[in-house]
């Protein structure tokens, strides 16, 4: 979401290289709004000649390789003095206005302002044969108020209303395991359905979640890859305004509970994921 300005430098005719670490190299290579992807651990073998860095922080880390590599080099940061990250503001807006600032440029970018991340390669999960009749769900999450336990029962209640089995995929990292796997008990005899928890990187769920036609989950990192892909989107929030996640360039609807996206009924998560399927 801080990045995801690139996509306005490109649209003004910039050319832009993004450095990430290594563990994010595979989510933003091929990609249409960069020029080059490269790793940190290799800017050593870098030699381009920039007109101008752009660090995503003020931070002490970033100012250090700046400096390493790129001592005479021009700079600016993403988020100018402003260094305080914090949940109540929209950080694709933020970094869409930043880069209007330093460009000295005035125009509504309310319904254009979206991430990006790099193409899917389905090479890497045709195995699963997920195409875009699936449904995936994003099981777990790091806290409790944005983790769904119930969705044994909305796949129940989408069953009870649909005479054709939707396909569905479960995707998510280490922490939803647990849950996919009692998800999966319940569900043994029923067909189209995978359990991908926790059993491909990062890059390969952004390959899974590229072939299906809907995510659904609670707000998190896998919503907004999901969101880069141009994705349809349900998502469940609490406590958190949807709308400082996500912006109006985005296909997507929102749930909301104050406290916690358990409190969210399955049957109007049910509703919404058959609206979207059927739209």
């Amino acid at each position: 979401m801080k990045t995801s300005s690139i996509r306005y430098l490109k649209s003004k005719g910039y050319a832009v290289d993004l450095c990430v670490p290594e563990r994010f190299y595979d989510l933003y290579k091929n990609n249409f709004h960069c020029n080059d992807v490269l790793k940190t651990d290799s800017l050593s073998n870098n030699h381009k000649n920039y007109d101008l860095i752009m660090l995503d922080a003020l931070s002490s880390k970033c100012i250090k390789i700046k400096m390493k590599f790129y001592f005479s080099k021009p700079f600016v940061t993403l988020y100018e003095f402003f260094n305080y990250f914090r949940a109540d503001y929209n950080l694709v807006f933020f970094s869409w206005y930043r880069i209007q600032h330093l460009l000295n440029q005035e125009e509504n970018i309310d319904d254009i302002a979206k991430p990006f991340v790099g193409e899917f390669t389905y090479n890497k999960v045709s195995n699963l044969a997920v195409d875009n009749s699936y449904l995936a769900i994003i099981c777990g999450g790091v806290n409790d108020f944005r983790t769904y336990p119930f969705w044994d029962s909305v796949i129940s209640i989408i069953d009870n209303k649909e005479v054709d089995k939707v396909p569905i995929v479960l995707i998510g990292s280490d922490n939803g395991i647990t849950n996919a796997s009692e998800i999966s008990h319940k569900f043994t005899e029923r067909k189209n359905f995978i359990n991908a928890v926790g059993k491909f990187t990062l890059s390969e769920t952004k390959s899974i979640i590229g072939c299906c036609k809907l995510i659904v989950g609670p707000d998190g990192g896998l919503i907004q890859v999901a969101n880069a892909l141009d994705k349809k989107v349900v998502a469940l929030f609490a406590q958190i305004d949807s709308r400082l996640r996500f912006t109006e360039a985005s296909d997507y609807k929102a749930l909301y509970d104050e406290k916690s996206v358990q409190n969210i009924n399955p049957e109007e998560i049910a509703k919404e994921i058959l609206l979207a399927i059927k739209t």
